[in-house]
């Protein structure tokens, strides 16, 4: 399913290059997403969203794809506000607001969002093997 969703975004990639010679700027390079961010990030989060849709897939009945997304999006609105309450109970409270610090803060938090984000994307498909596993087929 990760490949697939790869090759997919390749050939959509490829399809909006020759569609929209204009408009869109051209083929995404490794060497640009390896500047713009982090390319193993990157690959992690391809294959994380790869497993959620795998996970909705088998979790949800009707409807799967519209759930998965919201359940998606939902995950993203609590990490939002947890991450939110962070800034504002430990940056701001103190009242320094010295660069240094910002920015200490700033790594930390990246830290901390790129670890939950690596457990939740081995839970997910911990939870789609356990899922799949527990379907009898008749």
């Amino acid at each position: 399913l990760p490949v697939a969703f790869c090759a997919g975004s390749f050939v959509v990639d490829t399809l909006f290059a020759l569609i929209f010679k204009n408009v869109y700027g051209g083929f995404i390079s490794l060497q640009q997403a390896n500047s713009e961010f982090d390319l193993g990030n990157a690959i992690i989060a391809v294959f994380s969203f790869g497993g959620a849709a795998l996970l909705g897939n088998v979790l949800f009945k009707k409807r799967a794809s519209a759930k998965t997304i919201l359940c998606m999006l939902a995950l993203a609105f609590l990490w939002g506000t947890f991450v939110t309450g962070y800034i504002f109970d430990n940056l701001l409270s103190d009242g320094n607001v010295d660069v240094e610090v910002v920015q200490a803060k700033s790594e930390q938090l990246k830290t901390i969002t790129s670890i939950a984000f690596n457990l939740v994307s081995v839970l997910v498909y911990c939870l789609a093997y356990w899922r799949i596993k527990k379907i009898q087929i008749s």
